[in-house]
């Protein structure tokens, strides 16, 4: 995984890609997480969805290992986003 911000910041979101709550669990603020959902484009998200499964292995198969058996394919995207 290459980073283009600060190592804190990578670090954070690598620890954040680990954890399978990022996936499987509804964000804490459920109110503020509906209201961003709501401008979520899955479609629009899709080239950076693309490069992230073609530059993390990791990622990738966390991706195969949860959808759709776990968790819908929509949810694990905006979930991931939004966090």
């Amino acid at each position: 995984l290459v980073c283009a911000y600060p190592s804190c910041v990578c670090t954070q979101v690598a620890a954040m890609q680990r954890d399978s709550t990022t996936y499987c669990d509804e964000p804490p603020d459920e109110e503020a997480f509906a209201r961003w959902r709501a401008s979520f484009s899955l479609p629009a998200s899709q080239p950076a969805i693309n490069t992230l499964l073609a530059e993390n292995a990791f990622m990738a198969e966390l991706h195969a290992r949860l959808v759709p058996l776990i968790v819908e394919n929509e949810d694990f995207w905006s979930r991931y986003f939004y966090r």
